[in-house]
């Protein structure tokens, strides 16, 4: 099928999903060559990929990708993801994952090596004291324990497997990138997806609804920003009971006061960390402490911890202020060691 698809894809049409996902069924299954797959990937991009192409790709994925068995009900379970490649700011998945787990959600990560996309924060946790030594454990257990879990899926996982060599070729974002951020092994049933183009945020919550994501809730800063913003407003779209629900938010809606976007920016993984301990020790405030509670606030939410995004962010500044994030940080650090 990938012959018959590089073919309509060269014409500048769209594939259907059933031709889509055969396509990338070769792909993730290796019965396509390294060159069909790099030609197919590019061709998608240089056309830009449809809704179709996109679930197509999300579906294939994750049923070539062994299923992580948790005892947990996910419905307690969160993903908080970054579609966005870029890292000059502050990593505020990371942060809603901590701040989830502090409010009894359970986070669960994973990536194949530490070259994976998803892995950005396995460094930053790594540089605030958190020793990842092995990663054999019990899911369910370190779950029930500390509300967090971090991993690394097998390199004989058919998505890694047959495309390693194709990706690490690739100089611009793409496809696989997305995919490999989306796989859901553990099959999560809230999200909260960060991406970095507002005119998308639609065409994302109707991939997550396709995609069989229970309760998705997408944020795309006007910016271009992979978060909510503090500086301007931000796309916001709600994907639940089959529906989509889009609207902009400004932070004066939840009686915050705009601030300044380069307050956000970060050198580098060691400083991310230290301005994430300055927080956990609650010496943080401004523009900083404000985006991290809205970005909770809403990771919350949507999860269903709070009944209102208002009273998701109230929550998630008393899990600082009160120390309970604190608490739950030296747990998880104790935990590890």
């Amino acid at each position: 099928m990938i012959n018959e698809a590089i073919k309509i894809l060269l014409k500048g049409k769209n594939l259907t999903f059933t031709e889509a996902k055969e396509a990338f069924d070769e792909i993730f299954s290796g019965l396509s060559t390294i060159i069909q797959s790099s030609s197919f990937i590019s061709l998608l991009e240089a056309k830009k990929p449809s809704e179709a192409e996109i679930n197509a790709s999300i579906i294939s994925a994750r049923d070539c990708t062994k299923t992580i068995d948790l005892s947990l009900d996910n419905s307690s379970m969160i993903e908080n993801i970054s579609l966005d490649t870029n890292n000059e700011y502050l990593d505020f998945m990371l942060m809603n994952d901590l701040i989830c787990a502090s409010c009894d959600l359970n986070s669960l990560r994973y990536c194949f090596n530490t070259h994976s996309y998803n892995c950005l924060s396995f460094d930053i946790l790594s540089k605030m004291g958190i020793k990842f030594k092995d990663f054999n454990f019990d899911f369910s257990q370190e779950l029930e324990r500390i509300n967090l879990g971090y991993i690394y899926l097998s390199f004989d996982e058919p998505f890694y497997k047959y495309t390693y060599e194709i990706k690490k070729d690739f100089k611009f974002a793409n496809i696989l990138q997305l995919c490999e951020k989306l796989l859901n092994p553990y099959k999560a049933q809230n999200a909260f997806w960060g991406i970095n183009s507002p005119d998308d945020v639609e065409k994302y919550a109707k991939i997550a609804l396709l995609s069989n994501n229970k309760n998705t809730l997408l944020a795309s800063g006007l910016n271009n920003l992979p978060f909510v913003e503090i500086e301007k407003e931000t796309m916001i779209a709600e994907a639940w009971k089959n529906k989509v629900f889009s609207y902009k938010f400004s932070p004066e809606f939840v009686d915050i006061k705009r601030g300044n976007n380069a307050d956000l920016k970060i050198e580098n993984n060691e400083h991310c960390a230290q301005i994430f301990l300055d927080l956990i020790d609650n010496k943080i405030q401004g523009s900083i402490f404000d985006a991290v509670i809205i970005n909770a606030g809403f990771a919350l939410y949507i999860s269903k911890r709070a009944n209102s995004l208002i009273e998701g962010i109230d929550l998630a500044k008393k899990t600082i202020n009160e120390g309970k994030l604190k608490e739950k940080f030296n747990q998880i650090k104790k935990f590890y060691s």
